[in-house]
């Protein structure tokens, strides 16, 4: 059984108030080896998302849906990784943060849950302006740097402007986690591997 945790305990994440945005991604260009092995269940769960990754959403204004946590839905994330997943319920909203966990304990994807968060210098309803671009930026390069002390990245390209997954395990955590800058906008998304949480990612963005 993988065990995880929330994505928040898995970025490292120095929060800058009201509103960035988090995912658990899962896609097929996240890593090879026994990731790369989900077999024919993860190559459909790509194709899903494989518009998504080459498309740039127009999001000329900052807004986050009130129906976040149901982007995806328990149909979507139980296809990505292949047993039958709960609707993902919100865990955690404030200070510009909202946390969704598909549950399903002692399964063996024991966790899927994604994050967004939205800068303090973001304000809803607004076209970003260069020091809300620029602050969301600058975060999301500092929880990039975090996660390069705890292991090797893996760059994702055709994913927002920049995207990466980092793996967990460290006898608590187990599985891996996917970062996604987009504008103002800056999701996560964890499940147990990099090529699921890609896809998952890649199936999230262009909803909101």
């Amino acid at each position: 059984m993988i065990a995880m945790t929330n994505t928040r305990l898995l970025r490292h994440w120095p929060l800058v108030a009201p509103l960035v945005a988090l995912v658990v991604l899962g896609g097929a260009g996240c890593g090879g080896g026994s990731q790369g092995a989900s077999g024919a269940k993860a190559a459909s769960a790509t194709s899903m998302g494989a518009s998504a990754q080459g498309a740039s959403p127009g999001r000329s204004k900052v807004m986050v849906p009130s129906n976040f946590c149901s982007l995806l839905s328990a149909s979507d994330i139980s296809q990505v990784v292949g047993q039958s997943m709960p609707a993902p319920q919100m865990s955690s909203s404030g200070g510009g943060e909202i946390d969704c966990d598909s549950n399903a304990p002692g399964a063996n994807v024991g966790l899927v849950s994604y994050s967004i968060f939205v800068d303090h210098l973001c304000f809803k309803g607004d076209t970003p302006s260069a020091d809300c671009l620029s602050d969301t930026s600058q975060t999301f390069a500092v929880d990039k740097q975090e996660d390069q002390k705890h292991g090797p990245l893996q760059p994702i390209s055709g994913l927002g402007e920049q995207a990466y997954c980092a793996t967990k395990n460290n006898g608590v955590t187990q599985g891996a986690v996917v970062n996604v800058l987009q504008g103002w906008l800056h999701i996560s998304v964890f499940s147990d591997t990099c090529a699921h949480s890609q896809t998952l990612a890649s199936m999230l963005l262009p909803r909101i």
